[in-house]
């Protein structure tokens, strides 16, 4: 990189019994810093939708925000601000064979909300993937997406929550403390994403 520098600093690079890749480092190090929200890293934020094919079947597509209209919503909000939020994903799913995602890969928790508006607090739903084990590449037993808010109506998270198991194939252990989401997800024939007690 010293002989062949596509910027100033590669130039000027100490190559002295130094054992870390510097050059590695010093880039993600940069990708940190222009990727953080509220201190935090943040994912790669987008939307789940529908998309029909050519024969009329529908597929679940992950759709980046390349304009940076999303705002994940971030620790402790307060009253004013928007608590849509969106989507975070740090790595997308793993899939083998035919495009299939290996069912015990991914597993979720959610703390859900029932009620629509929140008068007197500023409670957020919220849902986090968990990636199990070991595959050949990427993390593994960490967190690979979020999605917290509070969209003006429950049925709405709920069904932002539904679509993110889908794409992941997970199980979610969710607080049935809470019915309406196991409500939202018999009504969509899905049942089966929510583990059994």
């Amino acid at each position: 990189m010293q002989n062949n520098p596509r910027y100033p600093s590669e130039a000027f690079l100490t190559m002295d019994a130094n054992i870390f890749p510097t050059a590695e480092l010093k880039e993600h190090y940069n990708w940190l810093k222009a990727n953080q929200h509220d201190g935090f890293v943040k994912g790669q934020c987008g939307e789940l939708t529908y998309v029909p094919d050519k024969e009329g079947n529908v597929s679940l597509v992950w759709q980046p925000d390349l304009k940076n209209k999303l705002t994940p919503c971030g620790f402790k909000m307060k009253k004013h601000e928007n608590t849509t939020g969106c989507i975070q994903i740090w790595e997308h799913p793993k899939t083998v064979g035919g495009n299939e995602v290996p069912y015990g890969l991914y597993i979720a928790g959610t703390d859900p909300y029932d009620q629509d508006q929140a008068t007197n607090t500023t409670s957020l739903g919220s849902t986090f993937i968990y990636k199990t084990f070991h595959t050949k590449e990427g993390i593994y037993e960490w967190p690979v997406a979020e999605y917290t808010a509070r969209p003006d109506k429950a049925t709405d998270h709920h069904e932002i929550v539904r679509k993110l198991l889908l794409y992941y194939n997970a199980r979610d252990l969710y607080e049935n403390e809470r019915n309406s989401i196991k409500m939202h997800f018999d009504h969509k024939g899905s049942l089966y994403l929510l583990a059994k007690t």
